[in-house]
């Protein structure tokens, strides 16, 4: 039977909005693991198949409406292209705006469609200054038609609101001035007239130079924590305490300058929470407190005072085991044992070149220990099983060429447990941890190309410097760093060709993972330069 003209329209317009939402629903689907979509491709849609797979595919769509949320859309759209186009966005907001019956999450989505609207369509130079709402208006009168732009008396506060947030100037100003909060109880105040035209227009306004705002605060922060970083580096500061931000007592100022160039990485702003900042505002505090005047003195900074408090505490933990092994000593009458065990007096006081203070060769592996004849006791030791698992040991050196690091980290990784699915935290020395991002422990893991013996290199020269430093601070010692300098620099000058070829091959992903395993060893490298100096 044939269709009539306003049935064939129909089913063009049923056609077209399929068209456009179905890729986009389908790659949330899949990423969020929200279900499988009915069909792969659009493409197996033919004419014998169409009535069905209208039917089917219109009642999965409406069934993904009430599972996808706001963040499902936030992550997805503004990290790929699906919805770049005006009439994608378009047909997006049309369906909520239009449903029946809309809920608090439908404003949610709304919220954002609407902010992605704007950004996808404005003409470029609404970017780079504040847009007036006449202009936010035109940008969305296809969606929302004619509308006036004369604000209510509810909708005022949102001015003042916009008047507050420019005027800040840190993260944390924006957290003290509650500008998120601020705005997102007003919408929940707005109730039913949040979906009135001209609330749309204004908070789409507001969402807009806050998603700017954002973007322009970040971006001030990190700035002032990397030239904080550079600053505690020139005054040969290397690692700073982070535990407030659930890092660790001794962070490495290379783990913080790879930790900032993560934070520039394209941002997925989330209102759906104040705390989204919290880390970037904690290491800056962090940074800030590092530099002040009274933690600059000793030129370890702020880490000085709770690394000491720690090793006491080890110290006391370490005794308390020994005392319970010397009395089961005495108690089964081995007096030999029992005077193996005693404890020697502290020798935490004892000045950098003194006789009593073993030393372990740098060349030596860093699972070096003291060997027996180096520590003489009043009785032979016991059997390796019978001796106490804290017993001395030499502050571990680090190994002392790229090749035996490389070893090194693999023989960590394998203990770790890694299968190179994310990055990886390694233990420098005791207190110290270095990040693997995904790709540097792929390298390890599988390794074979030259792209992946050059991160191994790269990766292996940076641990180096960066264990050495630390069994300096730790030791006293003063080692010689021009040869590992000069290996630092040989890896990273090998890494540079590499780069190239990868972005001219249009290996994207791997030109950014030499990239950044290139910045970090430039990083250490200008550390260490900058304390010889």
């Amino acid at each position: 039977m044939a269709r009539t003209p306003e049935q064939r329209l129909s089913v063009a317009a049923e056609w077209r909005t399929i068209r456009r939402l179905y890729p986009i629903y389908a790659a949330i689907a899949r990423e969020f693991q929200l279900g499988d979509p009915p069909c792969e491709s659009l493409n197996e849609v033919n004419e014998r198949s169409e009535p069905d797979a209208f039917q089917r595919i219109g009642q999965w769509l409406a069934e993904m409406d009430q599972r996808i949320e706001a963040h499902h859309f936030r992550q997805l759209l503004q990290t790929s292209d699906l919805a770049s186009s005006e009439d994608k966005m378009h047909t997006l907001v049309d369906r909520y705006l239009n449903k029946e019956h809309r809920t608090e999450f439908d404003r949610d989505k709304i919220d954002f469609l609407l902010i992605q609207y704007f950004a996808v369509c404005a003409p470029p130079s609404f970017h780079d200054r504040e847009v007036d709402l006449e202009e936010v208006a035109e940008v969305l009168e296809p969606i929302l038609g004619e509308c006036p732009t004369s604000l209510p008396e509810w909708l005022r506060p949102l001015e003042q609101l916009i008047a507050d947030m420019q005027r800040c100037r840190t993260l944390a100003d924006l957290e003290r001035h509650r500008i998120i909060e601020r705005g997102r109880e007003l919408k929940a105040a707005a109730g039913g007239r949040y979906f009135d035209s001209i609330a749309l227009l204004a908070f789409t306004r507001f969402n807009y130079l806050l998603r700017c705002a954002c973007f322009r605060l970040v971006d001030n922060d990190l700035r002032a924590i990397e030239a904080g970083l550079w600053e505690l580096g020139a005054r040969s500061v290397y690692f700073v305490d982070c535990t407030s931000v659930q890092l660790s007592p001794q962070e490495p100022l290379s783990n913080l300058f790879q930790l900032c160039l993560n934070l520039r990485k394209p941002l997925i702003l989330d209102y759906s929470t104040g705390r989204s900042f919290d880390l970037l505002m904690g290491l800056r505090t962090i940074i800030e407190r590092a530099l002040a005047p009274e933690a600059a003195t000793d030129g370890a900074g702020e880490a000085a005072a709770p690394d000491l408090q720690r090793r006491l505490e080890r110290m006391k933990e370490e005794m308390a085991g020994l005392r319970v092994l010397l009395e089961q000593a005495l108690t089964h009458g081995k007096p030999g044992l029992a005077a193996s065990l005693t404890p020697a007096p502290p020798q935490a006081a004892a000045p950098p070149d003194s006789q009593a203070k073993p030393r372990v060769s740098p060349a030596l592996s860093s699972k070096a220990t003291v060997s027996p004849a180096a520590t003489p006791s009043p009785a032979p030791l016991p059997p390796p099983s019978a001796r106490p698992s804290n017993a001395a040991k030499v502050a571990p050196s680090p190994p002392s060429t790229v090749s035996v690091e490389i070893e090194h980290i693999k023989e960590l990784l394998s203990v770790s447990g890694s299968k190179g699915r994310s990055s990886v935290s390694l233990a420098v020395g005791p207190t110290t941890k270095l990040l693997l991002t995904t790709a540097e422990v792929n390298a390890f893991l599988k390794g074979g190309d030259e792209a992946g013996v050059a991160l191994q290199r790269a990766v292996a020269a940076r641990f180096l410097l960066v264990a050495t430093l630390e069994n300096s601070k730790r030791t006293g010692e003063k080692p010689d760093l021009k040869p590992l300098l000069q290996s630092a620099r040989d890896e990273s000058a090998n890494l540079s060709p590499l780069i190239v070829q990868a972005e001219k091959s249009g290996q994207t992903s791997l030109a950014e993972a030499l990239s950044f395993t290139h910045r970090q060893l430039l990083a250490i490298i200008n550390q260490v330069e900058n304390r010889k100096g």
